[in-house]
Order: structure tokens, then sequence, then C-alpha cells
């Protein structure tokens, strides 16, 4: 990527037993990882509670138990500016965003910095322009957001979060919905920041190419956590994801790669 964010190092992200309940039932229990200038990523089947942990990383859920701490600090003893600041999270798309451009709704990233309206500074502008560049969107700034691809929008998103400069990013499915070269595109993009990156991902070999660690979720908690290649064993997807799995070199990168099967194949 650009210098964009060169100066801002990545925080360190502590989940400390924390558990969320909703409707009174227990979605996720007692779960812990840390995080530090890396990408993490959260895996698992639907429902083991991927989205909802992340949810209380950006201060959408309040757990009823444990703590999410950035460098040391409850993020829900922050207000909410301040932790804008240090932490910035790319969901669905916000159908709001439709009707602005793309520097336009980059610019909304300033708004935890004070800015209303936001790139209303010098330094606002340098902030917008560098996250613009490391997003590779400074070509479609007059445009409306509306006229772009899902994959366009998916990085005008990532690049309004890249404006708030934080220090912890956290993605909920950013590859959801795109074709595979932009998936790839944006996953070595976010993978080239020098920011503390928790992502959640379907693909668990997308998570072996572009995670430094993997976080394994099943029923609510944390089933196994490594790095891809001692978390990802037959073992472990037999019993998690409930497939027949064969773990094999990427002949074009070197990386991990798994292959299915649903057991009906000898």
């Amino acid at each position: 990527m650009s210098d964009a964010h060169d100066e801002a190092a990545g925080a360190r992200l502590s989940i400390d037993g924390v558990s969320v309940e909703i409707a009174g039932r227990r979605i996720i229990d007692q779960i812990a990882l840390t995080a530090e200038a890396n990408v993490v990523g959260l895996v698992g089947p639907n429902g083991s509670g991927k989205s909802t942990l992340l949810r209380t990383v950006y201060r959408m859920l309040r757990p009823v138990a444990g703590q999410v701490l950035a460098e040391g600090r409850d993020v829900w003893s922050m207000g909410a500016r301040e932790a804008a600041r240090v932490t910035a999270a790319v969901v669905q798309d916000n159908p709001g965003d439709l009707e602005l451009t793309v520097a336009e709704c980059v610019a909304t990233g300033r708004v935890p910095h004070g800015r209303l309206l936001g790139a209303s500074t010098a330094a606002d502008r340098r902030a917008v322009e560098r996250a613009m560049a490391a997003a590779s969107v400074t070509a479609f700034a007059g445009r409306d957001v509306a006229t772009l691809s899902g994959g366009e929008r998916q990085r005008v998103q990532l690049a309004r979060a890249l404006a708030q400069e934080p220090r912890i990013l956290v993605l909920d499915e950013p590859t959801n919905h795109l074709d595979i070269a932009h998936q790839l595109e944006l996953l070595a993009l976010v993978r080239r920041l020098s920011i503390t990156t928790l992502v959640t991902l379907h693909d668990l070999n997308l998570a072996a190419a572009y995670c430094d660690r993997v976080v394994v979720l099943s029923h609510g908690s944390v089933a196994a956590a490594g790095i891809p290649k001692d978390v990802f064993t037959p073992e472990l997807l037999r019993k998690v994801f409930g497939v027949k799995a064969a773990a094999i070199t990427n002949p074009l990168t070197g990386h991990l790669h798994l292959v299915y099967s649903d057991g009906s194949h000898s």
C-alpha cells in the first residue's frame, strides 16, 4: 500500500472472557483472544457467534461479562468518539452512503475527530487523501457511490474506515458478494495495512492465505486458535464444520489450501 498509515501502529486488542446474551440466550461464552499489528481471522459455521463478537469490539453490543481492551483500556469505558478514533468497522453497505460522492463518503470518517461535516481542515483532507490512496479509490473521488460496483463500494467503505486513522480495524465478512478477483484484491490490501485487524470470513482458504492467526468459533466458544496450518486440521474441520477435508499446498502461492468432501465419496 501507499504510506497512508505508516504512522499508525496497531493497538493491542484483548478480548478477555467476553460473554454476550440476547433475549436471555447466551450467544457467545467467555471468549478470549488477542491481536496486535496483524490480521486475525474469525471463522466458524453460521451462528457460531462471529459477528456478535465483532459487535462487542466496535461497541454495538455490550457484553454481559468480560472486557474488550484496546491498549489495556476497556472500549466500553470510552466515549463514542474516543472509541471511534481507536477502532473502525467495515460492515455491510450503508444505503445512506449511496447519495454521496466517494470523497464525501470517505470524509465522513473524520467525524470522530470532531468534524461534523467531514474533512474541514488541511489535516483532515490529507487523512482522506491518504485513505483513498490506500484503498485505491482516488480515481473515483468525484463519482457517486451509487454508481460503483460492489467491490468498489467495499473499498470505499474501507477508505472511510481508514480516514478515521484507527489503530484497530474490524471487518465483518468484507468479501461477501464479491467475485474472486475483488475478494483477493480487498484482502491483499488489508494484509498490507500496519494496523491490528480482526476479520470474519466464511472461506477458510482465504483465511489461510491472508490471516496471520485464525480463531475458530463453535457454538459461541473458541474451538481452536493459532496459525492456519496448525488450526485447520482434518480433525478440527470434521468436528466443527462437519466436512471431510485434506490440507495441500497451493502450487501458485505456497499457502495452505483445503479441499473438501461431504463424505459421500471414498
